[in-house]
């Protein structure tokens, strides 16, 4: 067969010995009104035609076994929209293009993106098996959201780029056992509640522009050597451990009630942000002096009060959302930069040092002749300047 075998209406394939042969350039085609299971005679594997397999109409197609597109050859799998396939607990193997304009549902047999083509393009999609990287050359990048178990980047000289402005959630771990994960500027978010939520090779990562967010109960970063994060989230609940200790490039962000056993080192443009609803304590994540230039972004109605003194480095801001609160307690805070104020609410002792203040708050601002005002009702109190 060179050409198209397109299988239609009710039509269906019985060979008496062996299996159809697909010349090099040959398609396979579904084209069915009603739900109709493939079968190991017309759809062989792995699928070599470089034509693909097309799946089109609004008849589902089920297959029985595991199926591979491709061998180190660019073989695409293009579902139509309206169309379905159901691999259920059969792995799929990308060699080449996956186009997803329909529907595919994936049980536990999962995806697996392998094989030494180039450049390949991966449509979205939802399994919940693993999503694994085998590729021995060249890079494949997610084109939409994936959703997942477990993510396996195992591939020695294969990279999978995360893409641009997706947010892909993964129930099970992440390894970085061989390969590269690229996060490209997406988000990829990791609910698992796991010791090993996060391992293999630190080094395997490359953070791109995108963020990684922590998002399970009690989770352990294990992976050995050093993380390199662009943006890095902790969130939802429960203690994240740094085996060792990351990096942070962007922003660092502490959201729901989670907590970390260690601060990460902030790159010299790096932002500390509490963006959380449930108020809480500062915690090691504060490093004193701060020296990133990105600051400290206060954000989201949860009050962060100081748990000790607090520096601000030559020109490195503090800032306080609308609608947040920030409380000093008794702790002093020195400020060497800016002081922007977008509607917070913020009481503090204090002491200046080369600085600017912006403030747009209805409740308190700030001004270095040591007081306070009240913008409400123009109030004027003093405060402690710390000398």
């Amino acid at each position: 067969m060179n050409g198209v075998l397109s299988m239609e209406e009710t039509g269906s394939v019985v060979v008496t010995t062996g299996v159809i042969t697909f010349g090099a350039s040959a398609t396979l085609q579904y084209n069915k009104p009603a739900s109709y299971s493939a079968t190991a005679e017309e759809w062989v594997t792995p699928f070599t035609g470089t034509g693909g397999v097309i799946i089109k109409n609004t008849g589902g197609i089920t297959i029985t076994g595991a199926r591979q597109f491709g061998n180190n050859t660019s073989v695409p799998l293009n579902i139509n929209a309206g169309a379905t396939l159901t691999p259920g607990a059969n792995l799929l193997t990308f060699h080449g293009n996956f186009i997803n304009n329909g529907t595919l549902t994936s049980g536990s047999g999962g995806i697996t993106i392998a094989g030494t083509v180039a450049t390949q393009s991966i449509a979205g999609f939802t399994t919940t098996g693993t999503v694994t990287l085998t590729k021995t050359s060249g890079t494949a990048t997610l084109q939409g959201v994936v959703n997942g178990a477990a993510l396996t980047i195992n591939g020695i000289g294969g990279t999978m780029n995360l893409g641009s402005g997706n947010t892909h959630t993964f129930t099970g771990n992440v390894s970085l056992t061989n390969g590269t994960l690229n996060g490209g500027s997406s988000i990829l978010t990791i609910t698992s509640t796991s010791a090993t939520a996060w391992n293999g090779t630190g080094t395997n990562f490359t953070a791109g522009t995108g963020t990684v967010n922590f998002a399970g109960a009690a989770q352990t970063l294990s992976a050995s050597g050093i993380t390199t994060f662009y943006n890095l989230t902790v969130s939802n609940s429960g203690l994240k451990t740094f085996t060792n200790i990351p990096a942070v490039n962007g922003v660092f962000s502490l959201e729901g009630t989670a907590t970390v056993s260690a601060s990460p080192t902030y790159g010299s443009s790096a932002t500390l942000q509490y963006n959380t609803a449930v108020s809480r304590t500062a915690g090691v994540e504060w490093i004193t002096p701060f020296l990133a230039s990105g600051g400290v972004i206060i954000d989201n109605s949860g009050t962060i009060t100081l748990n000790a003194a607090k520096v601000f480095n030559t020109s490195v801001p503090l800032t306080i959302m609308s609608g947040s609160v920030f409380s000093m307690s008794t702790f002093l805070l020195t400020l060497g930069g800016d002081f922007d104020n977008n509607g917070g609410n913020c009481q503090w002792n204090i002491r200046w040092s080369n600085h600017k203040w912006n403030c747009k708050s209805k409740y308190w601002c700030f001004h270095n002749n040591g007081y306070f005002v009240n913008v409400q009702n123009w109030r004027h109190s003093h405060f402690s300047r710390g000398y």
